[in-house]
């Protein structure tokens, strides 16, 4: 299988939306808190299906920016997955958006595709890059840290107000170039 991560072309932006982001969700995190660092351990929990809510997301904002982009991974002439960045605020690069569609998971695309964002930071000469997800997407947090990020916070409250996601907490990770 044939993988290879580019900047997104403005052909590749109608086919953004066909990336199958959906997971199951068969156990949590729990987040804590001991002498200043994050832990977490990890419950199982009856499993169910979970699918993020389609974004109304202009992917064309992202082409020939700057201080923002999105890398795909193509297989076969089809996009398998994306990454989409932004230089933030706060001297970061932040993932805004990082996608595997189901069908190719499992095959190191989610790695290749985050260090070519690596790449791209490291050359926006930021201090790191922060991600954001959620508590239930465990296997994304797991793929965080493997990729070297360091849980750093919650947020109990960042989805209370989607009435779907009350039980949801944010969790934040980092990727420090500087450490």
């Amino acid at each position: 299988m044939s993988v290879v991560i580019r900047v997104l072309s403005v052909h590749d932006v109608g086919e953004l939306d066909r990336i199958d982001g959906g997971f199951l969700v068969d156990s949590e995190l729990v987040v804590s808190i001991t002498d200043g660092a994050f832990g977490y351990r990890i419950v199982p929990v009856l499993p169910y299906s979970k699918r993020y809510p389609s974004e109304s997301v202009d992917y064309a904002a992202y082409l020939d920016q700057p201080d923002r982009i999105i890398f795909v991974a193509v297989v076969e002439e089809s996009i398998a997955g994306l990454i989409r960045l932004a230089r933030s605020w706060n001297g970061f690069a932040a993932i805004e958006d990082l996608a595997v569609d189901a069908k190719h998971r499992r095959r190191e695309i989610g790695r290749r595709l985050m260090l070519r964002a690596c790449e791209w930071a490291l050359q926006l000469g930021v201090r790191g890059i922060s991600a954001e997800t959620q508590t239930n997407n465990v296997a994304a947090c797991q793929f965080y840290e493997c990729c070297g990020f360091e849980l750093s916070g919650f947020d109990r409250r960042f989805y209370a107000g989607l009435s779907s996601q009350k039980a949801e907490a944010a969790v934040f990770w980092y990727l420090m170039f500087d450490a």
